[in-house]
């Protein structure tokens, strides 16, 4: 993953409410099969599926088993992590096209969720970050500012 896409990342989880941080994390899960899917070499894929499933691990850790859907994700996140874990095995992309374009699906899902989750920022005490007008040579500048006394996170 590049520099630029971890700072993105960064960012979107530390303004994040409890949806928009599982949205994070499937937009960066289909960023590491991609990156598996283009890889050339047996270390590059490796290390991008390895990351990916990580992140699966992660999904599966934040399920709440109490309620009922829990139970139909995590044999989804299941199914991922082990297909993954296999590609990896194996040393082969085959079938990574369908288990992307299954996570793009979840994540457009979730992205409608997030819209309709108005519950707060999990992050308190994190930087306002402002994009001004003035431009950089490839993007829009930004301005950090913590408003609160010191730093670090509450959550």
């Amino acid at each position: 993953m590049k520099k630029e896409q971890i700072q993105e990342y960064t960012l979107r989880i530390s303004n994040a409410n409890r949806t928009g941080i599982i949205t994070v994390l499937f937009d960066a899960l289909g960023t590491y099969v991609k990156e598996g899917m283009d890889a050339e070499g047996y270390e590059r894929l490796k290390d991008s599926l390895r990351n990916a499933t990580r992140i699966v691990y992660e999904l599966e850790g934040a399920l709440d088993m109490d309620r009922e859907i829990s139970a139909n994700l995590w044999q989804i996140y299941d199914f991922w992590g082990r297909f993954l874990e296999m590609a990896i095995i194996k040393n082969s992309k085959e079938g990574l096209d369908r288990i992307y374009d299954m996570i793009i699906s979840m994540a457009d899902t979730f992205r409608e969720l997030e819209k309709k989750d108005d519950s707060p920022v999990l992050m308190k005490n994190a930087e306002q970050v402002y994009a001004g007008l003035t431009y950089g040579r490839d993007d829009v500048n930004t301005y950090g500012e913590t408003s609160l006394g010191g730093r670090g996170f509450f959550v």
